[in-house]
């Protein structure tokens, strides 16, 4: 089948990989909170962005995505971002290199991240500032770099 003529979730895949899906969850109260784990190896991640589906708690919240491997020092895979009083549809996801600013929107687009990280077997988490009420639901985009590598 022509590129041309791959339906619009296939061309997707191609892009951007394997899609995991982590539920809506309460927000992890003034600490980082797993999302996703990865195992069996590393992967590179080509998207990673949280969706509120329960409105934010307006007070100031610094929020980041971390990777916590196995073995070694974690390390922030972005720079904060406040979420404070974040609508239902507002997302928060990587932008760029390590040290960059997560992205924020208050329910319209979100600018997808510009370079692909690889992480190490451990954790992909969420961290928080404050403990604010709300929940988020969390999408991530990834290729095995490793034979038998896996996130979930």
């Amino acid at each position: 089948m022509a590129a041309s003529q791959m339906d619009g979730y296939a061309l997707t895949q191609v892009y951007y990989g394997v899609r995991s899906d982590k539920a809506a969850i309460a927000l992890p109260a003034s600490t980082l909170g797993t999302i996703f784990t990865v195992a069996g190896g590393r992967v590179v991640i080509t998207a990673l962005f949280g969706e509120v589906t329960v409105i934010i708690q307006a007070q100031a919240n610094a929020c980041k995505f971390v990777s916590t491997p196995t073995t070694g020092t974690a390390v922030d895979l972005c720079a904060t971002a406040d979420i404070n009083g974040l609508e239902v549809n507002g997302r928060i996801g990587l932008a760029g290199a390590l040290g960059t600013a997560a992205n924020k929107t208050s329910g319209g687009a979100l600018i997808m991240q510009t370079v692909h990280v690889l992480v190490p077997a451990g954790t992909i988490g969420f961290n928080t500032a404050a403990t604010n009420t709300g929940n988020m639901k969390f999408t991530c985009w990834w290729f095995p770099i490793d034979q038998g590598a896996t996130l979930v």
